[in-house]
C-alpha cells in the first residue's frame, strides 16, 4: 500500500482535545479525523446541527468499507432481506 504523510500545526491545547476525544472514541487520531472528513462529504456536519448517532456511524464506516453489505440483484430482493 502506497500511503503519504501528512502533518498539520496544532497549538497544544488543539492537539490535547483531539488526542482525549480519540481515546474517548476508542480511535485513533488518524480514523477520528478521516471519519469527520468523511461525515463532511457525506454532507452530514457541513449544512446540518445533525449529528449521526453511533449506530449510523458504524453503519456509514461500514458502507464505506464494503463490511456487513446486505446484495441483492435487484432492489426487491434486498427489501425482502430486510425484511420490508
Amino acid at each position: 500500500m502506497n500511503t503519504k504523510r501528512l502533518i498539520i500545526d496544532v497549538l497544544p491545547e488543539e492537539h490535547k482535545r483531539l488526542k482525549l476525544k480519540a481515546a474517548e472514541l476508542g480511535t485513533s487520531m488518524k480514523v477520528m479525523i478521516l471519519e469527520a472528513i468523511r461525515l463532511m462529504e457525506l454532507n452530514a456536519c457541513a449544512s446540518s446541527s445533525h449529528i449521526p448517532n453511533e449506530t449510523t456511524r458504524k453503519a456509514m464506516k461500514n458502507a464505506s468499507e464494503e463490511k456487513n453489505l446486505i446484495k441483492g440483484k435487484k432492489a426487491e430482493d434486498v427489501l425482502k432481506k430486510l425484511g420490508l
